[in-house]
């Protein structure tokens, strides 16, 4: 075991135990097997439970759109439980749909930004680890499996894949850091630039049709991940990139995961939202994006 991981497991042995899982977007398990339970591919999953249908032609009401991996996705209760928070804090007309699915890439969602509908639209793109270590074959595999206009067209309701009885003990996430550690810290650098000049499409793409981009941090879990350090290279690497980008393309960075009140035990792992992390999180959300509509006013 490396000198940086023994400083990793004393860390664990110090803190408090809690009963959480271990993932990211696109990191696998101890044992090989993946992290998450088998998420729906993006074309099956716009078959299970659509919502309302998006209207045919430009629509006048504000939409939102919330893109990214498996941390996205499991950082909302739902379609319907979203549009009526951010309503309620002042939102105005609006609908509000998250689209995050299993390991989804930058460019895989350029095809979903492409298939909205023109209209008053806020896209928030999700930022985390996971998204910059997706390879040039998985981009493929997203983009032939990927049905974008019905995808849109029939916003799928949002499965949780993470559930109490999946979260698993510190000593199985310090396992899984040193999976990370040994297999995907490798892969994040290899294509890390091949993501950047992805996310640099997507946000071209969503001014180009007269979208509203804004790059939002995904959750991650800072009271227990935060002082392993273990995520702190790759995230500020990330982060400088994607601050980069924002400055050059006038678009907001939004982070504020220092500002909302989440333990260890609000996360099923370092990413994914626990049953009890969701709501407090969506709240948070829900409240950037009644500022965000507001400044387009």
């Amino acid at each position: 075991m490396s000198v940086r991981l023994a400083t990793v497991v004393l860390a664990v042995l110090v803190m408090s135990a809690g009963a959480v899982a271990c993932g990211d977007d696109a990191g696998a398990g101890p044992s090989g097997t993946s992290t998450e339970t088998t998420s729906p591919s993006p074309t099956e999953t716009a078959g299970s439970r659509p919502t309302e249908p998006v209207s045919d032609g430009p629509h006048k009401e504000n939409y939102v759109y919330l893109l990214g991996g498996s941390a996205a996705r499991e950082s909302i209760i739902s379609h319907a439980s979203w549009t009526r928070e951010i309503k309620k804090l002042g939102g105005g007309k609006v609908r509000a749909y998250d689209l995050g699915n299993r390991v989804q890439a930058f460019d895989a969602d350029v095809e979903l930004v492409k298939a909205m509908p023109a209209g008053p639209t806020l896209v928030l793109i999700g930022i985390s680890v996971g998204r910059f270590t997706i390879m040039p074959e998985e981009l493929e595999q997203q983009l032939a499996e990927q049905d974008a206009s019905q995808i849109i067209a029939a916003p799928p309701e949002v499965i949780h894949q993470y559930d109490p009885s999946g979260i698993h003990s510190d000593s199985m996430k310090v396992r899984m850091l040193e999976r990370w550690l040994n297999e995907r810290a490798s892969v994040f650098q290899q294509n890390i630039a091949f993501n950047v000049a992805g996310l640099e499409r997507l946000i071209k793409i969503c001014q180009r049709r007269k979208f509203e981009p804004v790059l939002l941090e995904l959750p991650f879990n800072a009271d227990f991940a935060g002082s392993l350090d273990v995520f702190g290279g790759p995230r500020k690497q990330y982060g400088a990139q994607v601050r980069k980008l924002a400055r050059r393309f006038d678009v907001p960075y939004v982070d504020f995961l220092s500002e909302v009140p989440l333990a260890n035990t609000d996360f099923t792992d370092f990413q994914h939202m626990a049953v009890t992390g969701r709501p407090v999180w969506q709240t948070r959300l829900s409240q950037e994006v009644v500022n965000l509509l507001a400044k387009q006013d």
